[in-house]
């Protein structure tokens, strides 16, 4: 290749040029036999990554907080003490009970008939025993078909025997019904008369009475008629089985 070229000159130069380029490669090979690929290897599976452990806030005691400086005090000079003077107890007040409120009492509603026996405490052998049942209706009603049932111990003795009974037909509202009953001491001792009074229309009520028979009992007025002049004899009904 060859260029000619002038300086300064304006003339548009003109070349021309021929290349020939001749190109020879050698080529040498070298063939080597592939490598033996290695046996197959187990795979083990990977241990799962265990979770970091969470933290544990650690606690630390606090510090004790350091005594702050304490200024020197001054000495001060020691008075003595005043004489003490003994302490008087006072009295100890008395003890005061406890509030307790009061029970609520619960009326119960009043039975309407009574019944009470007057006789004399003692009577001498082969006196007679007078005796005064008195039967009361306190209720607000009347009361009909009384009976006033009578028992006597060996020491008494009444012709009917010694289980008497009296029918009352009826006792108005607030009155008061007397009869009297006689019998002889017969035997020396202590003599009871028992008395019950039933009705329909109330509870059952009973009364008793003892008398001492003996000889040494001087014979006495008779007291209890003079209480109840009014009181009629006891009419006395059939003996009771």
């Amino acid at each position: 290749l060859q260029i000619e070229m002038q300086p300064n000159s304006e003339v548009l130069l003109t070349h021309k040029s021929a290349v020939q380029v001749t190109t020879r490669v050698a080529a040498v090979s070298n063939v080597r036999a592939p490598r033996p690929e290695p046996p197959p290897v187990a795979l083990e599976p990977e241990p799962e990554p265990e979770p970091p452990a969470s933290a544990i806030p650690q606690f630390f005691d606090e510090p004790e907080p350091m005594p702050l400086p304490q200024p020197e005090a001054e000495p001060v000079d020691q008075e003595p003490l005043p004489e003490v003077i003994p302490f008087e107890k006072e009295p100890a007040e008395e003890f005061m009970p406890q509030f307790e409120p009061e029970p609520v009492r619960i009326e119960e509603p009043i039975q309407p008939l009574s019944l009470e026996m007057f006789a004399p405490q003692a009577v001498a052998s082969g006196a007679d025993v007078k005796t005064v049942f008195e039967v009361q209706n306190r209720g607000g009603d009347d009361l009909e078909n009384l009976v006033l049932a009578v028992e006597l111990t060996d020491e008494l003795d009444h012709p009917n025997g010694h289980t008497l009974e009296l029918k009352i037909p009826r006792i108005a509202a607030g009155e008061v019904f007397r009869t009297r009953l006689t019998t002889e001491a017969v035997k020396n001792g202590t003599a009871t008369l028992s008395s019950k009074l039933t009705s329909r229309a109330a509870e059952m009520v009973s009364a008793t009475q003892e008398v001492r028979i003996s000889d040494d009992v001087s014979p006495s007025p008779d007291v209890v008629y003079e209480m109840f002049p009014e009181c009629p004899p006891f009419p006395c009904g059939r003996p009771l089985f």
